[in-house]
């Protein structure tokens, strides 16, 4: 009788160990797949980072092109205005 409770009292310590080894490769397993995906939001930061000045850059090709785009338009007012000016002397 007295070897059947020890075998029952050392029994819940045997499945507590069983327990803890399997939750311990759990976290292991877990922080695994943490590691990973950090790693990948790393490299998608890095890749959102690279589009981010390149379509800045863009953008501001875009409005350089602008800038001139006005300069012409007030360049080519100004001519008209001056063409019309003649014109109406002339007559």
């Amino acid at each position: 009788m007295a070897d059947e409770l020890v075998s029952f009292l050392r029994s819940p310590d045997s499945r507590l160990r069983t327990l803890e080894s399997r939750m311990t490769a759990g976290f292991e397993s877990l922080d695994l797949r943490l590691m990973s995906v950090e790693s990948k939001s790393g490299s998608l930061h890095d890749t959102i980072s690279a589009l981010r000045d390149e379509m800045v850059s863009h953008v501001d090709g875009i409005y350089g092109r602008f800038d001139r785009l006005e300069s012409e338009y007030h360049s080519l007012s100004a001519a008209g205005q001056r063409i019309e000016e003649r014109h109406g002397s002339e007559t």
